[in-house]
């Protein structure tokens, strides 16, 4: 009996310590996973999207637009979209010559995916090398702030600015 009451001690004292310092840990976190900008972008679409705008954005799993914004967005996150069966290979390449290269593809992407809106942020920058020039010189900005550009690429999305 003894024996026993000494393990449950142990037991809860790890359990206990173990999230005392998981707790402090975050308390000092400067960790951020929707930065104050990525939540005022994902607020614009969420009031000024149609519910069905399909919006091309980074594939990272902490997606504001998917997350905050309830707006369909190209592709989500390769990691969990394979584990539950997609194979997401062409898809993700088309996605990223769509940023890299719009000038030769988008148009003709156009067909196969209605874009409403392109969100460029800090994701979108490091995950794709992005024609950031050839969006501003060919459509309109519906959104932008400090991180954040939106561009507008539809006509329906061009008229609900």
């Amino acid at each position: 009996m003894r024996g026993r009451r000494l393990l449950a001690v142990i037991t809860l004292s790890a359990v206990f310590l173990s999230g005392s310092f998981t707790l402090a840990r975050e308390a000092v976190s400067d960790y951020e996973l929707i930065s104050a900008d990525q939540v005022e972008a994902a607020s614009y679409l969420e009031q000024n999207a149609p519910k069905d705008a399909l919006i091309l954005t980074a594939t990272n799993h902490n997606n504001a637009v998917a997350v905050l914004s309830g707006r369909n967005i190209v592709l989500g996150t390769d990691s969990f979209l394979y584990f539950h069966g997609f194979d997401t290979t062409q898809r993700r390449r088309q996605v990223e010559q769509m940023f890299a290269n719009p000038a030769e593809i988008l148009d003709g992407m156009l067909q196969q995916f209605p874009l409403d809106y392109v969100y460029i942020g800090d994701y979108e920058r490091y995950e794709f090398a992005v024609d950031e020039a050839y969006f501003a010189a060919n459509y309109p900005i519906a959104y932008q702030n400090d991180a954040v550009t939106i561009y507008a690429v539809s006509l329906r999305a061009q008229q609900a600015k």
